[in-house]
């Protein structure tokens, strides 16, 4: 059972930490994230995902000639990273103890 949670604990860690990364630097970059949940929320949206956090400010104008610009934040969401770990953890550990259940089936 040690084992189990140990395995699970660390493809958690790493496939958040890949995860983290990826948005990371595509919000850095493209201010999109790859991996998110969108909040619209009126004149802006907030992606949420892996820990990494962006939020989209639109830019109205005031006159009829102007053009929308776009406001761009990162930042980082501990919540969202440590209920995704927690998910990909439970995720793993259940996958294993069900393996595990079919391969003693297969051998009885």
């Amino acid at each position: 059972m040690k084992k189990k949670i140990l395995i699970a604990s660390i493809v958690s860690i790493v496939l958040n930490m890949i995860l983290f990364c990826i948005n990371l630097i595509s919000a850095n970059m493209f201010h999109n994230l790859l991996f998110a949940k969108a909040i619209p929320g009126g004149e802006c949206t907030e992606y949420i995902g892996f820990g990494v956090n962006l939020l989209k400010i639109y830019l109205y104008p005031m006159t009829a000639g102007g053009s929308i610009s776009v406001s761009y934040h990162v930042g980082f969401n501990l919540i969202s990273l440590i209920i995704s770990i927690i998910l990909v953890f439970l995720l793993t550990f259940i996958i294993l103890i069900l393996i595990d259940k079919l391969r003693k089936k297969k051998n009885v």
